[in-house]
């Protein structure tokens, strides 16, 4: 049976970009062990809110956001503070949702339209589509978007592509798709959060729509020029730009030993209090950075993973043979057009 393909182009920079990241969730990893994400109705939460109402063009203060959370509604703004309300509850039922299913999707849509889309919940029947940000292309016909939806999350559920790279692809296809008569911006975002979240758990709570929000004509300039030209390869390239940021923010506030809205210390006691922290040997870290940039583009060239580290090539093939000795790394095929494949542990 021939797998579900998703068209897209993995760039060398992606893969650049991915170990990148990968380096910085190493280090976010050392910082935020023992911690756990806050509450719903931190102020975490309201700033979440705040910023996916200016992907709507919708611009409200925190108190207002604040006031509608807790049930008040202002009587010029009943759409937006039930759509407040609704973010509010989706934010809480996340974690119980399927991410890997188009019914999760679905569920999910049901959340935030409440009381708000003629359709809650239900794919689009009809070629318009409200509220969708600026997005300046014509949407496929709602006819194919059924179909067009489950090859998407069976590609998802079925590629070995990086998590990180598969994250913006979805996100990528529901703008694209735009599945649903309204919300599709929100759920483009959120979605792509679960799906980090899905490789690194606190991702899942990152403040990417921050970054977003504060590059809107850049996000949606992208967003267009990948439609149209049927290549999602810059705006791939884009939303991963700005995975490094909001890491990059957040590590140098835990550096900093500032607050953060994002982490609470729990009340549950680690191993890692009396640890013995022991130094990390250069070859190893050279090796998870191989497999990091091959998992990532496992068609690439020692040669080109060399140059993509900024080492000697002797030292990538060296650790190439040690990871092979160790199976954690396996080359498929022939010699000219093969690939390489990261063994699970």
């Amino acid at each position: 049976m021939k797998k579900p393909s998703i068209t897209f182009a993995l760039t060398h920079r992606m893969a650049s970009q991915v170990c990148n990241i990968a380096e910085l969730v190493g280090s976010l990893q050392l910082h935020t062990v023992g911690r756990q994400i806050v509450s719903p109705d931190s102020d975490g939460h309201i700033r979440s809110i705040q910023s996916l109402l200016t992907l709507e063009h919708t611009t409200l203060e925190s108190e207002q956001i604040r006031s509608m959370c807790q049930g008040i509604s202002l009587p010029e703004l009943e759409r937006v503070s039930q759509l407040v309300r609704n973010l509010a509850m989706l934010f809480s039922q996340l974690p119980t949702i399927d991410t890997t299913s188009v019914d999760g999707l679905l569920s999910a849509h049901a959340h935030l339209s409440a009381g708000i889309s003629q359709a809650p919940g239900e794919f689009r029947r009809s070629n318009e589509v409200s509220n969708n940000g600026s997005l300046q292309c014509q949407v496929p016909s709602y006819h194919d978007v059924s179909t067009r939806m489950y090859r998407l999350f069976s590609w998802f559920q079925e590629s070995k592509i990086h998590p990180l790279i598969a994250s913006c692809v979805v996100h990528f296809e529901i703008r694209r798709l735009s599945p649903f008569l309204e919300g599709n911006e929100i759920l483009a975002l959120l979605w792509q959060k679960q799906v980090l979240g899905l490789w690194y758990p606190n991702l899942a709570y990152l403040p990417l729509e921050s970054m977003l929000c504060a590059d809107i004509p850049g996000y949606e300039r992208e967003l267009n020029k990948a439609i149209l030209r049927k290549d999602d390869a810059s705006f791939v390239e884009f939303l991963l730009d700005a995975i490094f940021e909001a890491l990059t923010t957040w590590r140098t506030q835990l550096q900093q030993g500032s607050p953060s809205d994002m982490l609470v210390e729990t009340r549950v006691k680690t191993q890692v209090e009396t640890s013995v922290k022991t130094p990390v040997k250069r070859r190893t870290n050279t090796q998870e950075k191989v497999l990091q940039l091959l998992n990532a583009a496992p068609n690439l060239t020692l040669k080109e993973v060399a140059e993509q580290l900024g080492v000697a090539k002797s030292t990538v093939e060296r650790a190439v043979s040690d990871m092979k000795k160790a199976n954690k790394l396996s080359f498929n095929g022939p010699r000219k057009n093969g690939c390489w494949e990261v063994l699970p542990d």
